[in-house]
């Protein structure tokens, strides 16, 4: 789901008319929209959202805005997902009409297009009966909030300042991680967002996301996770994001990892470190308390150029990697207690024989097809060292997020 996101492309956008001029302002711009997507724009929606306005844009979501006052009920039959949540949670009563709606398409340059809605700046009291069905009775009644309807998930984003205190409290799930990991919450945040995964559950699923929060606020808490000093010291803000499973920390910025990289894979029983610099933009930080109160690390650094990771795993594990995967353009590189992970979004043809050399040397590796619930096809290489005593099955399955 979109909330907020780290990085957008905002320009200034005139106001189609109709949704034709809508397509050729993006494809002027290089974003071509799928024709599935258009037909739903087109057919389902008509000229009820029009004139109409880009928002934001980035590769992976637009964002489109309306300003004008629409019926819920005209802008929800469009998108059936939408209405049997709307419906569900029973807004009928409390949500007739919206006052500039935006709407939310992900993965719009593909067929397998997600849509959502986002109700801008409703009263607390107005959806007090929604906030009691999903079990957010404690939320503070002071800030406007955000509404955003999702295919299996809705999120609320307050509008100004909260307590961070106030709002753990009214998550107990979520405060259980946050205690378990000593989280402080004696500060005040700005704009949070809560997500309920499977609204319409039970048992719904919460995350908490807080974005740009000065680092300050958390100094003394990251430094007790045993964060190496380079994330602490090189970047202004960082996105915190809390489950009832673990804690995400984004920084936001630019940060040299090479150092934090060599003391996450020396406890993996990797001997050999990196000595290049390796400076990446916006990376993240999961942690995880376990059963034994041990905490479980897992590093994202995101596209990375593929002739940076290459060199620095074949140093690092002993394993080369040279022709098609040298020239992919950009991969994740993901370290974490269980390994090291390169994935990337690509279709191609490999021969294993000549893109891999294992130097007789024994190495564990898997290499396996994930495919996304928007159909991306990605492939992954997951290296260990042949140390059997760690790479136990138990171990090797160990549940993540």
């Amino acid at each position: 789901m979109v909330t907020t996101p780290l990085s957008t492309t905002t320009t200034t956008q005139e106001t189609s008319t109709s949704w034709s001029q809508l397509f050729q302002q993006l494809e002027n711009q290089g974003y071509i929209i799928d024709d599935l997507v258009k037909d739903t724009l087109e057919q389902q929606l008509s000229n009820n959202l029009l004139p109409i306005k880009i928002e934001k844009i980035t590769e992976q979501y637009l964002i489109l805005s309306y300003q004008n006052t629409i019926e819920a009920e005209t802008i929800l039959s469009a998108f059936p997902i939408l209405k049997s949540l709307y419906e569900s949670l029973n807004l009928t009563q409390d949500i007739v009409s919206i006052e500039n709606p935006s709407l939310i398409i992900e993965n719009y340059q593909n067929n397998e297009a997600i849509f959502q809605l986002q109700i801008p700046n409703l009263q607390t009291s107005a959806i007090s009966s929604l906030l009691t069905q999903i079990g957010l009775l404690g939320i503070p009644d002071s800030n406007n909030i955000n509404l955003n309807l999702a295919e299996n998930s809705l999120s609320l984003t307050y509008l100004g300042d909260v307590s961070f205190s106030n709002l753990l409290q009214s998550i107990p799930t979520v405060e259980t991680i946050a205690n378990e990991l000593n989280l402080p919450n004696n500060i005040t945040i700005s704009n949070p967002s809560i997500t309920i995964n499977q609204s319409t559950s039970q048992t719904p699923n919460y995350d908490i996301s807080v974005s740009q929060l000065p680092i300050t606020e958390l100094t003394d808490w990251l430094e007790a996770q045993l964060i190496p000093t380079e994330l602490l010291t090189t970047v202004n803000n960082i996105d915190l994001q809390l489950s009832d499973k673990d804690i995400k920390v984004t920084y936001l910025g630019e940060v040299n990892l090479s150092s934090v990289i060599n003391t996450m894979t020396r406890e993996l029983g990797y001997n050999n470190t990196i000595e290049q610099t390796l400076t990446v933009l916006n990376p993240s930080l999961l942690i995880q308390e376990k059963a034994d109160n041990t905490k479980f690390y897992e590093l994202t650094l995101s596209q990375i150029p593929t002739n940076e990771i290459t060199g620095l795993l074949a140093n690092l594990t002993e394993v080369n990697l040279f022709n098609e995967l040298g020239t992919l353009g950009e991969v994740d590189l993901v370290v974490s207690s269980n390994g090291i992970e390169v994935s990337y979004d690509d279709t191609i043809n490999l021969d294993i024989g000549t893109v891999i050399s294992l130097n007789e040397k024994p190495i564990f590796l898997t290499i396996y097809l994930r495919i996304y619930c928007n159909r991306i096809r990605r492939n992954r290489y997951n290296f260990s060292p042949s140390r059997k005593s760690y790479f136990t099955p138990e171990r090797r399955n160990r549940n993540r997020r």
